[in-house]
């Protein structure tokens, strides 16, 4: 039996043009693949979403190495399939690195 990919749902625009580690460009299409994911799941009987845009978020991806992380500001328009990244950095990602674990910022 096939099952279809969630990335087959529609055509998506990707815009990462910043240098990166390759690593990070694929952790990015990762992450656009589970957005779509969410935003198919979101799809009323009418094929409205009520998931809200993504403006410059600042997030944490993971790649194929478990010792790096990349830090990068994600925008998303769901409804047009547009999604961007600008890379900000390469961090250590400490966990994995078996220095301890990130703190925990409490909520305002």
């Amino acid at each position: 039996m096939s099952v279809r990919h969630i990335s087959e749902f529609r055509d998506v625009t990707i815009t990462n043009g910043d240098p990166q580690p390759l690593d990070a460009a694929k952790a990015f299409v990762k992450k656009v693949e589970q957005l779509e994911a969410q935003y198919v799941n979101s799809l009323d009987a009418d094929g409205n979403s009520d998931l809200d845009n993504l403006d410059n978020v600042v997030t944490v991806l993971t790649g194929a190495t478990p010792y790096k992380v990349y830090v990068v500001e994600l925008t998303a328009d769901f409804a047009a399939g547009a999604y961007g990244a600008k890379y900000l950095e390469t961090a250590p990602n400490v966990e994995k690195a078996g220095v301890g674990t990130n703190p925990v910022v409490p909520k305002p």
